[in-house]
This record gives C-alpha cells, structure tokens and sequence, in this order.
C-alpha cells in the first residue's frame, strides 16, 4: 500500500508563483509513486517527452524529486515544453536531487545542486525551512 506524497505550496525560482509541490523519496520508485497518485499526469508526460521515464524508474536510484502536481503547469505552454525536450530534460533535472535527503540532513546555508545544474540554498530559521524562496512545510515523505 503506496502513501500519497504529501504536498506544500511552494514559490519556486523566477517563477514566482505558488503552487503545489511534492517531496517524493519512496517507498517505490519515483515514477511508481507519481502514478500511484493520479496528481501527477503532466509530470509524467514530461518526464516521457525528456527521456527520464527510464532514470526516474530506477529501483536502486537514491533520488529526491520535488515534483509538481499537475495544477503547477495550468499556467505554463504545456505544448512548448513538451516539444522542446532539451530544455524540457534541464527544467525537470532541477527539480531532482541525486540522493535521498531527509530533513535532519539539512543546515543552514547549505547549497546543494540539484541534477539539472542549478545550485540551490537551504535557510532554517526559527523552525522554518526554506529552499531558495520556497518553504518546506512536509518533510520525510
């Protein structure tokens, strides 16, 4: 029996909208979970188009993805993502960490980058984690 990810709103990067995120580490692979959820459609699709279905599915990756639900692309030309795979590849591989974090692994100040290239900061502060400017409000999924 597969739990459902929990999910935070989030602002992520540039893009300065907030929107469903998910922390998704297992159990299963990420694409297993992803599926199980029914929330993940776009992603997936993405996921497809960007030639990770195969990376994504790996029982013995240690990944963590933030992956956004599919209201996260209402706003975004789904199309013209999915046509450009290349790009389409880097923007996902920034939402990916290639191991397994789990809360107690995080420091103030941290950077860490993430799979597609981007470096990205950790700040806690009274409690409060947040990645760049996006908060993290479940956590060990």
């Amino acid at each position: 029996d597969m739990e459902t990810p929990k999910c935070a709103p989030v602002s992520v990067g540039d893009m300065g909208t907030g929107y469903d995120m998910c922390a998704i580490n297992g159990p299963g692979t990420v694409v297993d979970v992803a599926a199980g959820t029914g929330t993940f459609q776009t992603l997936l699709a993405a996921a497809s188009a960007a030639g990770l279905v195969e990376t994504l599915s790996d029982p013995n990756a240690t990944l963590t993805v933030f992956a956004p639900v599919d209201a996260a692309f209402e706003e975004l030309d789904v199309d013209a993502l999915l046509a450009d795979p290349d790009g389409l590849r880097v923007i996902l591989l920034n939402h990916v960490l290639g191991t397994k974090v789990m809360s107690t692994d995080l420091s103030d100040g941290q950077q860490v980058t993430m799979l597609g290239g981007s470096v990205v900061t950790v700040t806690i502060d009274g409690g409060k984690v947040m990645i760049n400017n996006a908060e993290v409000t479940s956590v060990d999924v």
